[in-house]
């Protein structure tokens, strides 16, 4: 019998691809800033201040303030004001098209396609994602993998174009931020560690 390599990969990836749409972004999105953080860290990419702040203050709390924080409140409070004022635009702007349908009976502008692929809607909204995800971004003490996780979560919202879209993205942030406390709390953190 000749077992190669690509045995076991190939069935890892069909595993994979039968896995919920949920669970494929939170892995993607756990390898891809998790990658941009390792780097962040290699380069210097790090606000020196910040991150000896974060490293006290976690020495501090006990795992339940820190999963009240992080957890519960960061989350909410954080997707609220940055992805929040997208999340209106995008609803204001569905709305708006399924109106215009309703009342014309016509195809409504927000869905004809930029260059066939884009959606109208994408575009009215992502500038106002990267905007508010910059200034979120600068507030932590890894800015480019902060960056990069909102980008993320801003596409898990225009992705799902929902009313729970906003949930979605409070909800992998939290996943996020237990991940980090975790990590932290048991002692295997490059970050958190001296």
């Amino acid at each position: 019998m000749n077992l190669s390599i690509r045995d076991p990969i190939n069935r890892l990836w069909k595993r994979c691809k039968e896995l919920p749409e949920f669970v494929k972004v939170a892995m993607v999105s756990i390898l891809f800033v998790g990658a941009i953080s390792w780097l962040a860290l290699i380069f210097g990419w790090v606000d020196v201040k910040l991150m000896d702040f974060s490293k006290n203050h976690m020495k501090e709390q006990t795992f339940g303030s820190a999963f009240r924080l992080m957890v519960i409140q960061g989350p909410i409070r954080e997707e609220l004001g940055t992805r929040g004022p997208a999340f209106i635009l995008m609803m204001l702007l569905i709305c708006g098209a399924k109106l215009m349908k309703w009342w014309n009976d016509k195809e409504s502008l927000l869905e004809y396609k930029f260059f066939g692929k884009i959606p109208v809607i994408d575009c009215a909204v992502w500038p106002m994602l990267l905007l508010y995800n910059y200034h979120w971004a600068m507030d932590h003490a890894i800015p480019v993998s902060v960056f990069a996780f909102g980008l993320v979560i801003g596409w898990v919202m225009l992705r799902t174009k929902s009313i729970f879209s906003l949930a979605y993205c409070i909800i992998l942030h939290a996943g996020i931020n237990l991940l980090v406390i975790a990590i932290a709390k048991l002692g295997i953190s490059a970050v958190y560690n001296n």
